[in-house]
């Protein structure tokens, strides 16, 4: 009697799909974690803008300069930051407060009066980088459901387990055909 050593491809083929369930799960937990820290750095950005307008109001009043409008639409002061995407429009009072700010990063969109407007509850998910500008209105068209970043990231994994599977299945076909030709 003869003793196979290793593994037969039908142990194989199952530790490979217990691997890629576990990535899967894996993947799908750090897609979701990236998608609430790119959120959160929305945030943290447009509280940068908002507390950056008013040092810039007062540095710009020492000079004898009064700003009523700081933003990235063409011919207005401009913040200096290093991320270009971002695109905001912040108004101020004759006494350097910030009256209304909007900011927006493409992605995410948020606007109010005060930094305590600055949350996740008020930030707002769709595409307005191309229309805003400070006399931009929200539009309820311009609007997305965060539940739509969800179902695109699920439909992502999902397809990636339908590639696994059939994967799996063309492995089992390809075992039971050199099976049955090593038989012969």
């Amino acid at each position: 009697m003869k003793i196979k050593k290793g593994f037969t491809l039908m142990e194989l083929l199952l530790v490979m799909v217990i691997v890629a369930v576990i990535f899967l799960v894996g993947a799908f937990t750090v897609l979701n974690y990236y998608q609430k820290v790119k959120k959160d750095t929305f945030l943290t950005e447009s509280m940068t803008i908002y507390k950056e307008s008013k040092k810039m109001f007062s540095s710009e009043y020492m000079k004898g300069n009064i700003l009523s409008i700081i933003s990235t639409d063409e011919g207005e002061k401009a913040l200096e930051l290093t991320d270009v995407s971002l695109k905001y429009c912040v108004n101020l009072t004759s006494d350097g407060d910030v009256e209304k700010y909007k900011i927006t990063n493409g992605i995410y969109y948020i606007e109010g009066t005060n930094k305590e407007d600055i949350t996740v509850n008020n930030t707002k998910y769709g595409n307005f980088v191309n229309k805003f500008n400070c006399n931009y209105i929200l539009d309820s068209t311009d609007l997305l459901e965060e539940k739509v970043l969800q179902i695109s990231i699920e439909s992502k994994v999902v397809k990636v387990i339908e590639i696994l599977c059939s994967i799996f299945i063309i492995l089992i076909v390809l075992y039971f055909v050199f099976r049955s030709k090593n038989e012969r």
